[in-house]
């Protein structure tokens, strides 16, 4: 049984003015819930989704002629809601010799942390890599793809992925921002018709970006006057366009993300493109000599957190991968 290796914590005279040098500092990536909707009720093991397509338009009705008569479709997915858990176990003389009396805190972080696996998955779900110790495997979205997708969807060859041109330089990034913001526009409904009103936009953009292209991003959407091209002799500062336009773009960068590779998100759109389900919240127990058998037979201790919780993804029409 693995358990805290508390030893250099026995010391006498032990100072403890940095016992805060782990203490837990990052509390998640904002912006989150942009593109995610989180803590979905549940009281199931499974639960089923549905919606329907979209209504037919109005057609030509001919004299003498019968009126059209159109049909929509239902579609229905199902999400699974699973078990996540850890423990930190701990000898009870490692306790009672920790010399820093900080043990129990630091193992209580363990709850702070639970409340990042909705981050952890949602950017699993993102990248489309599932990782060994969550997600048993990425979930698709309700037309049975992934949640980019780059051949045909919503009346696009391309879908949801938008082929980039990098992200060396500011105005490459823009070029590549302004692809996905055409493409959007040209979305289609299942009749194919105009999904989206013009207006979705002005609710704002988020992008989820790589942490490493801080720089070029904050260049692309961040700086009032920019440089059209590369600098060099005679390149005189534009204004930059994004803002003339009045698009409110938030770029959060994210270690998550390790490649070139961005995502760009609707704020304000209906249906967000993933969702998290709540079966059971965030519980814990600390076992102890009061409470445990297997504490009285080995000496060990520990705190133990569990909950039961799933992850889905909508039809993702309100974000766009841009593929590097």
């Amino acid at each position: 049984m693995p358990e805290v290796i508390a030893g250099e914590a026995f010391a006498a005279g032990l100072r403890t003015e940095f016992l805060k040098t782990y203490d837990k500092k990052y509390t998640g990536v904002e912006g989150l819930d942009v593109a995610m909707d989180r803590n979905l009720p549940s009281d199931k093991y499974q639960e089923k989704f549905f919606y329907f397509e979209s209504a037919p338009y109005m057609k030509l009705w001919k004299r003498g002629t019968t009126m059209h008569e159109g049909k929509f479709k239902g579609v229905q997915w199902t999400v699974t809601n699973y078990e996540w858990a850890e423990a930190i176990p701990w000898h009870y003389a490692n306790r009672q010799d920790d010399q820093t009396r900080s043990l129990m805190k630091r193992a209580a972080d363990l709850g702070k942390n639970a409340a990042l696996l909705d981050e952890q998955n949602f950017f699993d779900i993102l990248v489309g890599t599932a990782a060994w110790d969550r997600l048993p495997a990425i979930p698709s979205a309700p037309d049975g793809q992934a949640l980019y997708y780059g051949s045909t969807r919503f009346g696009l060859a391309a879908g949801n992925i938008v082929p980039g041109g990098t992200v060396a330089t500011a105005p490459l990034i823009r070029t590549d921002f302004y692809k996905a913001i055409a493409a959007w526009l040209q979305f289609q409904d299942t009749e194919g018709k105009p999904l989206l009103d013009r207006s979705v936009l002005d609710g704002g953009i988020t992008a989820f970006v790589g942490a490493a292209n801080v720089q070029s991003f904050g260049e692309a959407f961040s700086q009032k006057m920019t440089s059209h091209t590369a600098i060099g002799a005679g390149n005189v500062p534009v204004s930059n366009i994004v803002m003339d336009m009045g698009l409110n773009v938030k770029v959060i960068p994210t270690q998550y993300i390790t490649t070139n590779d961005w995502y760009l998100f609707l704020n304000q759109a209906d249906v967000k493109p993933v969702f998290s389900l709540k079966r059971d919240g965030v519980q814990d127990v600390v076992e102890t000599f009061q409470n445990s058998d297997l504490t009285r037979r080995t000496g060990m201790e520990s705190i133990r957190f569990w909950e039961r919780r799933g992850y889905g993804c909508n039809l993702p029409y309100a974000t766009i991968k841009i593929d590097n």
